[in-house]
């Protein structure tokens, strides 16, 4: 009898725990998973099924079952060794495209900075064209206004008109 009212005692802290409903969802839920999953196991062939409907040992069902979990491994770690090799290859390949990315965006940003820079400068005033100017050649002594003189020269003269007695013209 006391064993009864030690049974009793441990099932009535369980039966006054509440619960919330988004946790009673949950524990429903939970149940009807696990009942599923037997459910399907319950309906999955057994060794002895496939030995019975092949007419062979079920020890050979079994070796032959074994063979392909195996085969099922050796794909199923071939195919996470070529997921690891793809995502190692995308790691390597993301440093260098970054790389490339940032470059580009640098060269962009500092073609436009220079762009707006000239636009922005004006250009350079003409440089100033200077032309020697010649100092005028002085002109020839004038005879004076009452002088009858001809220019004593005994040589004839050569100048023609309109040119400096020296021969450089005007």
């Amino acid at each position: 009898m006391s064993e009864l009212r030690f049974e009793e005692e441990e099932q009535q802290p369980l039966k006054s725990q509440r619960m919330t409903d988004e946790e009673a969802k949950a524990v429903i839920e939970l149940w009807a998973d696990k009942h599923r999953e037997e459910e399907r196991m319950r309906t999955l062939p057994s060794v002895q099924d496939v030995a019975a409907g092949l007419d062979i040992p079920t020890e050979e069902a079994y070796k032959l079952l074994q063979q392909v979990r195996a085969r099922d491994t050796v794909q199923r770690v071939h195919h996470q060794e070529l997921v690891v090799n793809n995502v190692e290859m995308r790691r390597k390949m993301t440093g260098p495209v970054l790389a490339v990315a940032v470059a580009l965006m640098i060269a962009i940003l500092l073609m436009s900075l220079l762009t707006v820079r000239h636009a922005a400068i004006p250009p350079p005033a003409p440089a100033a064209v200077t032309v020697p100017i010649q100092a005028p050649v002085p002109s020839p002594p004038t005879p004076e206004a009452g002088s009858t003189t001809a220019p004593t020269s005994a040589e004839p003269s050569t100048s023609s008109p309109g040119s400096h007695p020296t021969g450089l013209p005007r």
